[in-house]
């Protein structure tokens, strides 16, 4: 038998080495074995970021309940309505179609097909926080549009990358270049975040509607400014970065996938 003495500075370094090798285990970011996973057990989510895949505890979201939340709330019980009781039979078919063609993939890379009524949802929630009305026929054109490829800003004085141009609080000569032109006409929507620090480089979120322009069938470029100021909780100025989100809205009911960056508000040059 050890002395007493002898057995608890044993035992105290026992529990530190136990100690250190939890602390290690907290920082550790975990690669699933069996491929990718999402969803939750117990009180462990798996999640995943640019970084790669991890787990964290399950926490319980804040729920501020906005004025704006409840505003897209309100759009997507009413596109519920619509489905059920505005749709015909006919139409609803339709849109199953459109999703069974139209499969996208999620952050995990796997391959999701959407039921017609997400799809109907889907690409008219947008649409409706625009201003316009719902496109109750499903498209017949089995993809989801052309995106915005690129922004620059203050173009007629020589185009600045990721940048926008501003002039008296409104945009002004700035350009959104499609990744193809479009094949029907639409509008273009624009989100704005809120301004972030110079070293913030990934955006989550929320994103506040700022703009719809309309976009002509053919285009290949979207002239980016507004006649008036822009409606923001925190208004644009000269020395901002802002995340900004694009999404192109095709009159057939097509909604193409977002185009998502940080930019800088640039003052328009003379």
């Amino acid at each position: 038998m050890y002395p007493r003495s002898n057995r608890s500075a044993r035992h105290r370094e026992r529990q530190s080495s136990r100690t250190v090798f939890l602390a290690e285990v907290k920082k550790m970011k975990i690669t699933p074995a069996l491929g990718p996973m999402s969803g939750k057990l117990g009180g462990i989510v798996a999640s995943r970021n640019r970084g790669g895949a991890f787990f964290r505890r399950k926490s319980v979201p804040v729920n501020p309940n906005s004025l704006r939340q409840q505003a897209v709330r309100s759009i997507m019980t009413g596109l519920v309505g619509y489905w059920g009781e505005t749709l015909t039979p006919t139409q609803r078919d339709n849109w199953k179609t459109y999703a069974d063609n139209t499969p996208y993939t999620d952050v995990l890379g796997q391959t999701i097909t959407m039921t017609g009524q997400n799809a109907f949802i889907a690409n008219n929630v947008a649409r409706q926080q625009a201003g316009q009305a719902a496109v109750l026929n499903a498209p017949t054109i089995f993809d989801h549009g052309q995106t915005v490829a690129a922004i620059n800003g203050d173009v007629a004085g020589g185009p600045v990358a990721n940048a926008l141009s501003i002039n008296a609080g409104l945009l002004d000569d700035n350009q959104a270049v499609l990744a193809m032109p479009t094949d029907e006409a639409g509008d273009l929507l624009i989100y704005f975040g809120r301004p972030v620090s110079v070293g913030t480089n990934f955006y989550k979120g929320p994103y506040q509607f700022g703009l719809a322009i309309a976009v002509a069938a053919a285009a290949a470029n979207v002239t980016v400014e507004s006649l008036t100021t822009i409606d923001l909780t925190t208004a644009l100025a000269v020395g901002q970065r802002r995340p900004v989100r694009m999404i192109m809205v095709y009159d057939d009911g097509r909604t193409s996938a977002s185009y998502e960056s940080i930019v800088d508000i640039i003052p328009l040059s003379e």
